[in-house]
């Protein structure tokens, strides 16, 4: 099931930080927020978490760390268990640094139920360190859930309670340098799956276990920086990012997620999945249906698809381009049926809202032509940084739809 990243209809612009996508920097922060965006829209994105979204002073306790989707904001329990953010001592940008004896205690608003999960974490920690939790998701009862974590300086990750864990850990010893801790697991299957992965792909573990866990994660709370409420086995190092998804992602998607998040944070080697993002992502509407998009370039189809028919639905779609620019969208194809506005048209409004100023309402087609039928390679540009797309249908569609194509400007 996928969860979008925020209610398209709802999104407010005074929270535009907390987005999957940076607000500009080097090319390889772009063309990591781009792979981020094109997995984490497919996976059921659950939370993000960047240091970057984070407003403090360097050297301040922190006692909020917003979640850029929206939801699940974390937020520490006492003075005394606050982090310190770091403004300066990551490789490139900030990062929220936690020391042994100060995890980030969060409560997590509604856990992950899900059986299937992915997960990211770009962090430091110690070599020596043993035990050390770097992100964990489980109840504090009976630590059912997923954790990531260096055990005596290797990656490691498990899955289930701690009565029957699944796990994997890899043979290589990290240092304190920028790392990535990366997992797949699922409990769906029997025995469990449970895999472990680094910034250069997955892990062939040198000690692994998997037990049939059975049941969902009963996952009610999220910590970071410490794996109990009681401090033990807390990190002794930095956190630069952490994303979350519910579902046991593909190898090729795990590896386009982790060289987004690698791009994204700077200070780690990128191993760049095949395909790379240069031609920039494509949907179908139904793919995006009630999200924002973060995309700097892309392709949105109707519900069918390139080559398929259209349905009787209707859906609708933000993109929201960076402070300082605009959505530029060119319409390359349209073949919508005509029975008049009320049964099938496409509306676009300059704004972030099916409301205000509309760049365009069409329906007929570009070949036949019409009062309302768009022409091959219109261009419609924004003046608030974002629009507001709505595909309305009361009728299968016999013709091929529509292909739109963005980029920011």
């Amino acid at each position: 099931m996928r969860y979008p990243p925020r209610n398209a209809r709802d999104y407010d612009r005074s929270r535009q930080q907390r987005r999957t996508s940076p607000r500009g920097g080097s090319v390889a922060e772009l063309l990591g927020a781009g792979l981020i965006g094109r997995v984490t829209r497919q996976g059921g994105l659950v939370a993000h978490y960047d240091a970057r979204d984070i407003v403090a002073a360097d050297g301040d306790a922190i006692s909020l760390w917003p979640d850029r989707v929206g939801a699940q904001d974390l937020s520490s329990v006492a003075d005394v268990n606050r982090p310190s953010y770091s403004a300066s001592s990551w490789a490139r940008g900030p990062a929220v640094e936690f020391g042994a004896s100060a995890g980030l205690r969060s409560l997590y608003a509604s856990g992950i139920a899900s059986d299937e999960v992915s997960a990211v974490a770009i962090c430091t920690s110690g070599a020596a360190a043993t035990g050390t939790a770097i992100e964990y998701t489980g109840n504090v009862y009976n630590n059912r859930g997923f954790a990531l974590l260096t055990n005596g300086g290797k990656r490691r990750a498990e899955l289930g309670a701690d009565v029957a864990r699944s796990y994997a850990e890899g043979g290589d010893v990290i240092t304190d340098e920028p790392v990535a801790i990366a997992m797949v697991g699922s409990r769906a299957t029997s025995p469990d799956e449970c895999d472990v992965w680094s910034e250069a792909g997955q892990i062939t573990p040198s000690a692994s276990g998997t037990v049939d866990g059975g049941g969902d994660h009963e996952a009610a709370y999220l910590y970071l920086g410490s794996r109990l409420a009681t401090g033990a086995n807390a990190l002794d190092g930095m956190i630069r990012s952490v994303i979350i998804v519910e579902s046991a992602l593909d190898s090729a998607s795990m590896q386009t997620l982790i060289d987004g998040m690698v791009a994204s944070a700077g200070g780690l080697t990128l191993t760049q999945s095949a395909g790379g993002a240069a031609a920039g992502v494509s949907y179908n509407f139904d793919e995006v249906h009630d999200t924002v998009v973060t995309d700097d370039n892309g392709t949105l189809y109707d519900d069918g698809g390139p080559s398929g028919a259209y349905s009787d639905a209707e859906y609708w779609v933000t993109i929201d381009a960076p402070p300082g620019q605009q959505v530029e969208l060119t319409i390359v194809s349209f073949e919508f049926g005509n029975p008049g506005q009320w049964y099938e048209r496409l509306r676009i409004w300059d704004n972030n809202t099916s409301s205000g100023t509309l760049l365009g309402e069409f329906y007929g087609s570009t070949s036949a032509g019409g009062a309302f039928a768009p022409t091959a390679g219109q261009v419609l540009t924004s003046t608030a940084g974002h629009v507001f797309i709505r595909q309305d249908s009361s009728t299968t569609g016999t013709n091929d739809g529509f292909e739109i194509t963005w980029r920011f400007v």
